[in-house]
Parts: C-alpha cells; sequence; structure tokens
C-alpha cells in the first residue's frame, strides 16, 4: 500500500514539473518597405547637359548626385508552436492503469468501498485520464507580432534633381543649323527646337544632336546632348499652345488658295541684340480653309537656314502678316551687313494645297530703326 502511494505520487511530481505541452518558438524576420534617405547636402555635380522641358524649351543644366542611405523596415515575429508532451502522456496512462490496478484489487476484498486500495486506485484514475488526455487538445501555432525595426542595408549614389546652369548667352549647333539667343535664370535658352524643326513634321522628325557654346561669368562652357524624337512629341502641344498657334487640321471640304505677297527682310536691334525680321503677306482667296500652313526658310546661313515661320489655321477670305524674328550672333549680322542675302521661304500645309514655288528674296539687307 505504501508502495503504490509513493508511486502515485511521484508520478504525480513529475508531471507537474513536466506540464501537459511542450512549446517552441521560432523567431520569424520578414524585409518590409525599402526606402532611400537622400543627403542631398552631399549632392556631387556632374557635367553639365542639354534637356527639352514639357514646355518644349530646351535648358542647360547641372545633373546632381548625392549618396544615400538604403534602409530597409524589418518586420519580426515568433511563431509560438504548442505540442502534445508525450511524457505526461505517458505518466497519465501509467497512474491511469496503477488505479485501475488498485480498484480491482479494493473490489476483490471484503470491504471493497472502505478498501485503501479502492480509495488509492479511484485518485489515481482520476489523476491520471486528465493527463493522458489533456496534451491532446490545445495544439497548434501562434503568430505574435514583435514589431518592427530599421536595418541600414547599404549605400548609394541616386540622382537628385538638379541645377540650372548659369550662363547669359548660348550659340547652340544642331547638325547643320545654328541658332544663337539668351539663357535666362533657368537654363533656358530662348530659342525652341521647334523653331528649326517643323512642329507639323512630326513624321519626319529623328533625334536631335546639339553642341552648345554658353558664355558664363567663368568663360565658355561646351555643352552637348541628343533630344530624342519621342521627346519632342511629348513638348509639341504644350509648346504650340503657349506660342498662341492653331494646330488644328481637318478634313478638306473645299480646297484653299494661298496667295503669297512680298517677302520682307530687315535687320533690327532690340535691346542691343540684332535680329533678322522676315515679314510676308499671306492671303488665302479660296473657299476652303488652309490647315497647318507654315513657311520653311532656305538660306545659305546656318543662324537662318531651316527656320520655321508658323501661321496655323487659315480661314477662307483671312489675311495676315506672318512675322519671325531669327537672333543674330555678330559674326552673321557682320556678314549680312556686307553681302547680299538670297532667301527663299516655301509655304506648306497640312493638305499640300500650298503654292509650290516658294517666295525668293535676294538683295542687300538694310537695317530697321533700333527698337
Amino acid at each position: 500500500m505504501r508502495r503504490m502511494v509513493r508511486t502515485t505520487v511521484t508520478a504525480i511530481a513529475v508531471v507537474a514539473a513536466a506540464g501537459c505541452h511542450v512549446r517552441s518558438r521560432v523567431p520569424t524576420t520578414r524585409p518590409g518597405d525599402t526606402t532611400t534617405q537622400v543627403r542631398q547636402a552631399e549632392a556631387r555635380a556632374l557635367a553639365a547637359a542639354v534637356t527639352l522641358g514639357d514646355d518644349g524649351l530646351l535648358r542647360f543644366v547641372t545633373p546632381l548626385r548625392c549618396p544615400a542611405d538604403v534602409i530597409v523596415e524589418v518586420e519580426r515575429s515568433e511563431t509560438v508552436r504548442t505540442e502534445a508532451n508525450l511524457a505526461t502522456f505517458v505518466v497519465g496512462m501509467v497512474v491511469t492503469a496503477v488505479g485501475a490496478v488498485g480498484v480491482l484489487r479494493g473490489a476483490s476484498t471484503d470491504d471493497a468501498s472502505g478498501s485503501g486500495y479502492t480509495w488509492l486506485g479511484a485518485g489515481g484514475i482520476a489523476a491520471g485520464l486528465p493527463l493522458a488526455i489533456a496534451p491532446w487538445f490545445g495544439n497548434g501555432e501562434t503568430d505574435v507580432d514583435l514589431g518592427r525595426d530599421t536595418v541600414r542595408k547599404g549605400a548609394a549614389e541616386v540622382a537628385c534633381g538638379e541645377r540650372a546652369v548659369a550662363a547669359r548667352r548660348a550659340r547652340l549647333v544642331a547638325g547643320d543649323l545654328a541658332a544663337v539667343g539668351a539663357v535666362d535664370d533657368a537654363g533656358r535658352f530662348a530659342i525652341s527646337p521647334f523653331a528649326f524643326v517643323d512642329a507639323f513634321a512630326d513624321g519626319a522628325w529623328r533625334a536631335l544632336p546639339i553642341t552648345a557654346t554658353l558664355d558664363t561669368d567663368g568663360g565658355e562652357v561646351v555643352v552637348e546632348g541628343v533630344i530624342e524624337a519621342s521627346a519632342l512629341a511629348a513638348a509639341r502641344d504644350a509648346w504650340l499652345a503657349a506660342a498662341g498657334i492653331d494646330a488644328r487640321v481637318e478634313v478638306v471640304r473645299k480646297l484653299p488658295r494661298l496667295a503669297p505677297g512680298r517677302l520682307g527682310v530687315s535687320r533690327l536691334t532690340v535691346d542691343g541684340a540684332t535680329y533678322l525680321h522676315l515679314t510676308l503677306p499671306l492671303a488665302n482667296d479660296g473657299p476652303g480653309d488652309a490647315w497647318q500652313v507654315r513657311g520653311v526658310v532656305s538660306a545659305g546661313h546656318p543662324e537662318l537656314d531651316g527656320r520655321v515661320v508658323y501661321v496655323g489655321h487659315l480661314a477662307p477670305g483671312a489675311a495676315i502678316t506672318a512675322a519671325v524674328m531669327l537672333p543674330l550672333s555678330p559674326a552673321a549680322d557682320a556678314a549680312l551687313a556686307g553681302d547680299e542675302l538670297e532667301l527663299t521661304l516655301a509655304l506648306r500645309d497640312a493638305h499640300d494645297t500650298a503654292p509650290s514655288s516658294p517666295v525668293r528674296f535676294r538683295g542687300k539687307v538694310l537695317a530697321g530703326a533700333p527698337r
């Protein structure tokens, strides 16, 4: 009897120490959002470049590169896995079996209800069954959120904006063409590429290689770049709208008849800068509308050749005077002042109804009154 009591007590003590379940913890780390912390104060300037803005104007800028820290947000969690404690189950089964033996032993005595074996056996069964059953309930996995940390993954160098090149004027060469003009505080060049790239001939556009010589306080700076045809296409509509040019084109129902007048050419000085001033009286004497009307200059000088004079829509019976001011470099101005100029202006429109013969000018270019 005493030996059986000691066995039961020992078993219960073992179970109390071991518990019904075994718990294990598995830590998990998951990368979250990655951010880049740019150190703008440590910006590094690259070589000057030429770009085309959304407004259709060229800009001379210095691209900037900055060091940056790559920061990763790390999500930390823990998976708590609860499993049956087999030792508890085994002890429960042993205690239950011992209790069952005690009950049977007590039942075989003359006083079964008063027998110590009966009571001890019943206590063993009562203690053992829960220990044998409990380990199989409440098992599974539970995720515990442990919060978030930030970890520096590494460093990189990223584009971090641009600065306008501080220049006063620039001479630009695009293939066989050239242009001179002022540069404002934002690095914008006064002459748009659409001054010599026909905005209405977008199907014929090609990449435009550009070399510009900028006059800065520190001397001349040469900037090179290529304006892609896709960039010209993206900026065209905004430039036409800002210039007030009606770019519409509609189906021809009645033919227009463009009638150009005499082409006027003179040299003007405005605020100390010299320009070639072109004027062309133009009427539409036909019954139909003329769409996307413009004139393209042909001349032996790269600062004049290829320039486009835009008119846009010209209604039946309408008459205007198309005009354009072409900035001249000192060298070009001197050449025009001493020699005769031969220049033609070919009219074009959306439906090829313009006269095939260009308007011509040949002679000395007279100086107009300064303005």
